[in-house]
């Protein structure tokens, strides 16, 4: 599944930057395409400063670049590109899960025909 990764460094003030995104969350999900969005907190003793991670998986490539280019997620590009609330990185990737409890399981089952 296609998804985005933006990874916030030296936020200034936590508690209002994820007010702030829980304001724009329900604007962006309203476009189609979205999936879902997962928001990580690191812990405060990250050394590289880092303290949110947030990913949005899509649907398709397709409907990625479709929310990209919308005026709902260039305005917030925009609004923090502009602001200094943090300093902001962002990647797109393709998420792979391995179920490492389901290769266990066939791994065992295996063992127990042999």
């Amino acid at each position: 599944m296609i998804k985005t990764t933006s990874i916030f460094r030296n936020i200034n003030d936590l508690d209002s930057f994820q007010t702030f995104y829980e304001n724009i969350f329900p604007k962006i999900h309203q476009l189609p395409g979205i999936v879902e969005t997962n928001i990580t907190r690191v812990d405060e003793q990250n050394v590289a400063g880092i303290q949110l991670i947030i990913d949005t998986f899509y649907e398709s490539e397709a409907a990625m670049q479709n929310v990209l280019v919308s005026s709902e997620a260039q305005a917030l590009m925009n609004q923090i590109a502009q602001s200094n609330i943090a300093e902001f990185y962002f990647f797109i990737g393709e998420e792979q899960y391995i179920d490492l409890r389901k290769k266990l399981k066939e791994t065992n089952s295996e063992a127990k025909k042999g």
